[in-house]
């Protein structure tokens, strides 16, 4: 109590000589000192408030930005003012409190995905979690957009739609300029095979890929022609064709290939190999009767029995009569005109007797059915 007396009596004397008391001032240092400015920025004193505010520096060096992406200063405190604070936040990694929403990181969520224009437009319309971005998840994320309706981008390929392989063969760059092949989500030149059916090969000789075009002489790996007239015209050609046939650059001689003995293409035509003359069908007409030229298939076929006749499948096997290109085996079971034609018939009948199949020795046709 007379602690108090005396205080009072001092304020009472310092009043007397004119000396006024006021209020202690906040001041920075103050502020700077304080827990509040490493979690919330603020660092700084203000005069009038007599508290202490945020600063732009406090902001970014707080806790509240590095936990919260409350990272810029607005009338004395930290907000929230981009997406890539948030994005940068803990709770954005941790929580998936990622969009700016009024100054603050809110969660985004999978309805938030599928509500958004991207969505429509582009198939953005589901979540990763972990990277807590709006995605295309799935195919018919995708197949529902306006890019695969409207650009044909309906393939669901690394979290996003991508243009599919049939548009990229389908487009007029590929028809015009080879650029046939998807890579990522370009057409582009990848192959010889690219620019052999384009315009630029038919039209300007420019049949071979390179530097994603293209073009009538390969400069890289030695020389590629469009039209040969040695093999040294097709080194550097890609996929090893490297032999000179006819003009063409090719893997194999059509002569040599497997086509020529199976079906007789044996001659070549541009890129393929076809039966042309009847020398090519000459090998395949002893071993399978295939004696004609199919000038609609290129190859070489059984045109009638006659082909079929004098064949190894004839008269060792008994393909006798010529059926949709092929000697097969026939039953004629009751308009037979000699033994050939019933080498198809079960039973053992195997004789023509009277025009009808029969058993050899029994002069008759068993009750048996044919082939």
């Amino acid at each position: 109590m007379n602690a108090v007396k005396k205080i009072g009596a001092l304020l009472l004397l310092l009043s007397g000589f004119g000396v006024s008391l006021i209020a202690c001032q906040l001041t920075n240092e103050d502020c700077v000192a304080r827990e509040a400015c490493k979690r919330e920025g603020l660092c700084q004193a203000s005069p009038e408030l007599n508290r202490c505010v945020a600063t732009q520096e406090g902001c970014k060096a707080s806790r509240f930005c590095f936990n919260l992406g409350l990272c810029k200063e607005q009338d004395g405190r930290c907000i929230a003012s981009s997406e890539e604070d948030c994005r940068n936040s803990i709770q954005c990694k941790e929580a998936n409190y990622c969009l700016l929403r009024k100054g603050e990181c809110v969660e985004i969520t999978k309805d938030y995905c599928s509500s958004r224009p991207e969505c429509t437009s582009q198939g953005l319309c589901s979540l990763n979690s972990k990277k807590a971005i709006c995605i295309a998840g799935t195919a018919e994320d995708c197949q529902q957009s306006e890019v695969c309706k409207e650009q044909r981008r309906c393939l669901l390929e690394n979290e996003k739609c991508v243009l599919t392989d049939q548009a990229c063969k389908d487009g007029q760059e590929c028809e015009q300029n080879g650029a046939c092949s998807r890579l990522g989500d370009k057409c582009v030149v990848n192959s010889d095979d690219d620019c052999r059916e384009s315009v630029v090969c038919r039209q300007e000789k420019k049949c071979f890929a390179e530097d994603g075009k293209c073009v009538e002489t390969r400069t890289q790996g030695g020389n590629c022609k469009s039209s040969c007239a040695t093999d040294a015209d097709c080194s550097g050609c890609s996929n090893d064709r490297v032999l000179c046939d006819g003009t063409y650059c090719a893997q194999e001689t059509c002569k040599d290939s497997q086509g020529c003995k199976d079906k007789g293409q044996c001659t070549r035509e541009g890129t393929r190999c076809i039966a042309k003359t009847k020398e090519d069908c000459n090998t395949i007409c002893l071993k399978e009767g295939l004696c004609s030229v199919d000038t609609a298939t290129g190859s070489c076929q059984a045109a009638s029995n006659d082909d079929c006749a004098q064949s190894e499948a004839c008269t060792k096997q008994g393909r006798c009569s010529a059926q949709k290109g092929e000697c097969v085996l026939v039953c004629l079971e009751n308009l037979c005109k000699n033994d050939a034609d019933c080498r198809g018939c079960r039973g053992g009948r195997t004789s023509c007797v009277s025009g009808r199949c029969a058993t050899p020795g029994s002069g008759e046709s068993t009750a048996d059915g044919g082939n």
